[in-house]
């Protein structure tokens, strides 16, 4: 999940607060969902890419019922999560008291909470690209790239299919990352695409990874 696109009028404030406010109504419900399905399930590549490291700085943004940050958190890394939907938070936190995650409200593009000069090794964003406004997305590329640390990396999965009313979506591509990459001397490895562990009709996933090359 995700905030909405910043308050210069390129996304109407008001879609992009029931965005935002229908994650606060369906944190409980969605959690039913999403905490039922392994961590190791939805984000294989990323389990591949660990393998075999620990005590990493994670930033898992858009962190939603926390599933992803206590796993993280459990396999040794250092995890800061950022929500920008208040119920979400709370529901993160009741879910998984004994994380030691870092939980924080904040948003793209801009990210404020986090501090300048902190970097990250990994930079996890799970089902989030395609809430941000297109015209927002190279603000929030770059504001990734300066959170980044010298040889990490950062992991996506790209929301491929039909939008909802209750949340603003918009289409994501390999193609427009790596024109946000380029500029930066990064890569982006397309790891493939794979169907809706939820089941949803005509949704999709496609798992990036961009990185040093």
């Amino acid at each position: 999940m995700i905030a909405p696109a910043k308050q210069l009028g390129l996304l109407p404030q008001s879609k992009s607060e029931a965005s935002v406010g229908f994650y606060d109504r369906q944190a409980r419900d969605l959690a039913d969902s999403y905490e039922g399905l392994p961590f190791e399930q939805a984000h294989p590549a990323l389990v591949a890419k660990l393998q075999g490291r620990t005590r990493l700085r994670v930033l898992d943004v858009g962190s939603g019922t926390g599933r992803d940050a206590a796993w993280l958190a459990a396999a040794g890394h250092t995890v800061t999560a950022v929500e920008p939907s208040d119920g979400m938070l709370r529901l993160a936190r009741e879910l998984h008291p004994q994380a030691l995650v870092r939980w924080t409200k904040g948003s793209l593009p801009e990210l404020a909470a986090i501090k300048a000069g902190t970097v990250y090794d990994v930079i996890a964003l799970s089902a989030v690209w395609m809430h941000l406004h297109p015209q927002d997305r190279s603000e929030a590329f770059d504001r990734l790239e300066a959170l980044r640390a010298p040889g990490g990396f950062i992991y996506m999965t790209l929301r491929n299919g039909p939008s909802t009313p209750e949340r603003a979506m918009f289409p994501t591509t390999v193609a427009e990352l790596r024109g946000l990459a380029k500029p930066h001397g990064l890569v982006v490895d397309d790891l493939g695409e794979s169907p809706d562990l939820l089941g949803r009709p005509g949704v999709s996933w496609r798992t990036v990874v961009v990185r040093e090359p």
